[in-house]
């Protein structure tokens, strides 16, 4: 008999409603230039899009809790309704800052309901043995939305400027509703009991520590990566930072659709840790790339490229085989509170990348402190090899 299908319909509309939901919100990569126009100060800005990756480490294991308890279908609907409303009130009132951050808190908690939901569907709807594999086609959805938000709104900014840019992202978001409708809720275990605080903290608790450990690490290797890049390069004369993100793109993507099936065939370790080892390497051409260009005149454009490529690479099969061995180790019924747990741990290092190792390239410059990145993930690769399968 042949693999069961992961191409359902409802596993293709999931993909077209979580793609139309991550544009809206990966077209907020440029609120930034339009907070500076309205005279926000670095400090703000940071706070304000900080607000949202806050919002998310705190909602997402309390949203996992309740998608057990509840479904997933009412938390879909909800995350891209509140995506709407918040890109509408954008529009509405595009000049009002302290409510542009409460709606980055609104879009933080959008964000948690819609991603939880739709993983803890997607997780239950495909094969359990084709589930490394399915993650990571559905990913290909966050990712091409990742690429094309920014790129298109950028386009609307020009031409039309922010409001017209934001109530384009409303219809964005409105659009993921309308497909989310046509999703049935899947019969799933639901908790025996309800889950309190205790139970939320005792779920945090035993969460597998390896794997939540290793989601930290590669939050804290992309968070670092994503944030001083650009400023890097500049420092290096590099015109062009588009280079490394279709690199990037282009290693992932490649990934996810032709060779996914691997971490179903052959163990998560075995993708996991060579994986890591990549997202190490990566890093460890960051580090010498700023003397191999001002001191050996090495051309710094190829060197993005080759980054770009190791770094998607290990991103495109480090996410869907951590996920699924999560979701291996994990009850069907507590599967929602995992996703959260895993998912905010990810964030954490994000948020540990980008504002503890500003401070290493302040004190040290930027070569050292992608040298340091390089030995915690070293250190995170060889933790990889504790993972049991």
């Amino acid at each position: 008999m042949g693999a069961p299908p992961i191409f359902t319909g409802p596993f293709l509309t999931a993909a077209a409603g979580n793609f139309l939901f991550f544009t809206n919100l990966a077209a907020y990569f440029l609120l930034p230039l339009h907070l500076k126009q309205l005279g926000t100060t670095e400090a703000g800005l940071g706070l304000i899009m900080g607000l949202y990756s806050g919002t998310a480490i705190v909602c997402q294991p309390v949203v996992g809790v309740w998608v057990d308890r509840v479904g997933r279908r009412p938390f879909m609907l909800g995350g891209a309704a509140l995506a709407a409303i918040a890109s509408l009130l954008f529009a509405l009132a595009p000049d009002a800052l302290p409510l542009l951050a409460l709606l980055r808190v609104l879009q933080g908690l959008a964000s948690s309901m819609y991603f939880i939901a739709s993983f803890a569907f997607v997780v239950t709807l495909v094969p359990a043995e084709r589930r490394g594999q399915a993650l990571g086609i559905f990913g290909i959805s966050g990712l091409t939305s990742t690429a094309l938000g920014p790129a298109l709104g950028e386009v609307v900014v020009k031409a039309y400027g922010f409001r017209v840019f934001f109530a384009a992202a409303a219809a964005l978001a409105a659009a993921a509703l309308l497909v989310t409708t046509r999703l049935g809720e899947l019969p799933t275990r639901r908790p025996a009991s309800p889950v309190g605080l205790a139970g939320l903290l005792g779920g945090i608790l035993t969460a597998p520590r390896v794997p939540m450990a290793l989601g930290l690490s590669f939050g804290l290797g992309t968070g670092v990566v994503f944030t001083f890049l650009p400023t890097y390069a500049a420092t290096l004369g590099v015109e062009r930072i588009g280079l490394f993100a279709i690199a990037y793109s282009l290693g992932a993507l490649t990934v996810r659709a032709a060779a996914g099936r691997l971490i179903d065939t052959v163990g998560r370790r075995l993708i996991i840790v060579p994986a890591l080892g990549l997202q190490t390497t990566a890093a460890i051409v960051l580090a010498v790339m700023g003397p191999l260009v001002a001191r050996g005149g090495a051309p710094a454009g190829p060197l993005l490229v080759v980054t770009g490529l190791l770094a998607g690479t290990a991103h495109g099969f480090l996410y869907p085989a951590l996920s699924a061995l999560v979701m291996d180790l994990t009850p069907e019924e507590r599967r929602g509170l995992m996703i959260g747990v895993f998912s905010a741990f990810i964030l954490t290092g994000q948020a540990a990348g980008a504002m503890g190792f500003g401070y290493l390239a302040h004190v040290l410059g930027y070569p050292p402190m992608f040298g340091l990145l390089a030995a915690c993930l070293a250190g995170a690769t060889a933790l990889g090899f504790r993972l049991r399968s």
